[in-house]
């Protein structure tokens, strides 16, 4: 009875203990989505901290430069003593001792500082620059989050069918071995089939090798390994630009783009300099107004005497610079090769832009159509294969000409994998060329991975 009793606990421990254990597996082998990876990279990325920083910071030269045309006012204050001694011949030592204690207001406003003005200006113009560099950073992190989790799928589909290619030409191998030492092969088949298997070898340790590195990348944006991350469904839609006209995604770049808006904020930045440098010629024109009182006390005296006195004042100080060495020409012409400078780079930028458009454009409708090409030469690459097994079930095929299908069902099924990465590559590529691309895009492709 005891052994019978003892019996079920250790059954029902068992059956409790396969319970937890097929609980926690479900939770250690569960894939990581892509939003998970977004959100993990936008906490420890420092390519967008760096951006943000720069933003936070470019905003405070705004208030800094503004601060100058303000009223300035200053107060002071002090207490002293002073003592001092003085003798005459034939009369004794005199000893004089004074405190003095007053206060004082200074106040001064720019009236007219027109390299003032400007710099107000430049700061405004700063701050959007920088702000366009952070949302380009932003939507940058979007597309290296994708490309670098789409990396990983990539390098996954590759090694998978590396392996599976590998295996088949193991089974070639040794079915032509078997047949030459029969004597009914001869011994080309198996040279050409142990050379096969030498690459396929090969290519599975260069597949491993390009696993790593891709999930090294996913680690270096997001700050950690991913043991596993989802895959993408059978079947994806496929969505084409809309509006389909390629000229209207040229056109919302050039207006969206943040990289040319930060540009064009850029040469806004050096157009100001080069007015700030310029007005080094003008004149400034500053307003101040003071008021000063003073308390005296003789306390060497002792009836305690003591003086007063007020000053008030005001004034209009006009500064114009006549000559200081050449400083203020060769701050110009420096303030003009950089607003060139500037330019320069706006008009790179924007043809960038441009080819970049339209060639992720075009190879975006390239891939759909790959896409929907691979499904119609997988099914045919199946049919082959299940003809083909089918017949030497009958003994009408012989075994390498099964395994020829099948190596050529994987290569055709390793060519659908990638191109389906490419497409959805492409697709999130040209929103971010147009500046379009945003955390929705990255739910939707969130939504096309198993669950």
């Amino acid at each position: 009875m005891q052994r019978k009793f003892n019996g079920k606990i250790i059954n029902g421990s068992i059956g409790v203990l396969f319970v937890l254990c097929s609980f926690y597996s479900s939770i250690s082998f569960a894939r990581t989505g892509l939003i998970s990876v977004y959100m993990q990279a936008l906490k420890n990325d420092p390519v967008i901290d760096s951006a943000r920083e720069t933003w936070l910071a470019s905003r405070e030269t705004l208030p800094q430069n503004l601060a100058p045309l303000y009223p300035s006012l200053s107060a002071t204050s002090f207490v002293k003593t002073n003592e001092s001694m003085s003798k005459t011949q034939g009369d004794p030592r005199t000893r004089f001792r004074f405190r003095t204690r007053g206060y004082g207001l200074s106040l001064s406003q720019k009236v007219i500082d027109f390299s003032q003005f400007i710099k107000v200006s430049r700061a405004e113009n700063s701050v959007k620059s920088s702000w366009m560099t952070y949302l380009n950073a932003e939507q940058e992190l979007m597309f290296r989050v994708a490309e670098r989790y789409i990396g990983v799928l990539k390098a996954q589909a590759t090694l998978k069918y590396a392996i599976a290619q590998k295996d088949a030409a193991k089974k070639q191998l040794d079915l032509v071995s078997k047949r030459k030492i029969l004597g009914i092969a001869p011994a080309l088949p198996v040279t050409n089939a142990r050379s096969f298997y030498e690459n396929s070898s090969l290519s599975v340790t260069v597949a491993r090798n390009a696993l790593v590195a891709a999930k090294e990348l996913l680690r270096e944006t997001t700050g950690r390994y991913y043991d596993s991350i989802a895959d993408l469904n059978k079947r994806i839609p496929l969505l084409k630009p809309y509006p389909r006209a390629k000229s209207h995604w040229l056109k919302e770049a050039m207006i969206n783009n943040p990289s040319i808006l930060s540009s064009y904020y850029d040469v806004k930045v050096a157009e100001k300099t080069l007015g700030i440098n310029v007005s080094g010629h003008l004149p400034t024109l500053t307003a101040n107004a003071s008021y000063d009182y003073t308390y005296q006390n003789d306390l060497s005296s002792t009836d305690s005497r003591f003086s007063e006195s007020w000053a008030k004042g005001a004034s209009l100080n006009l500064s114009i610079p006549i000559f200081e060495g050449g400083l203020v020409n060769s701050q110009v012409r420096e303030a003009k090769h950089n607003y060139y400078k500037a330019q320069d780079t706006l008009y790179a930028n924007k043809r960038d832009v441009w080819k970049n458009v339209k060639t992720t454009y075009s190879s975006l409708l390239t891939d759909i159509q790959k896409v929907i090409l691979d499904r119609a030469v997988v099914k045919a690459a199946e049919d082959s294969y299940r003809i083909t097994q089918r017949s030497f079930e009958l003994g009408k095929e012989s075994m390498i000409n099964v395994l020829s299908t099948l190596q050529n069902l994987y290569t055709v099924k390793g060519t659908q994998a990638q191109d389906r990465y490419s497409y959805v590559l492409n697709w999130l590529r040209l929103k971010q060329n147009v500046g379009l691309i945003s955390y929705r895009d990255l739910k939707k492709l969130d939504s096309w991975l198993k669950s």
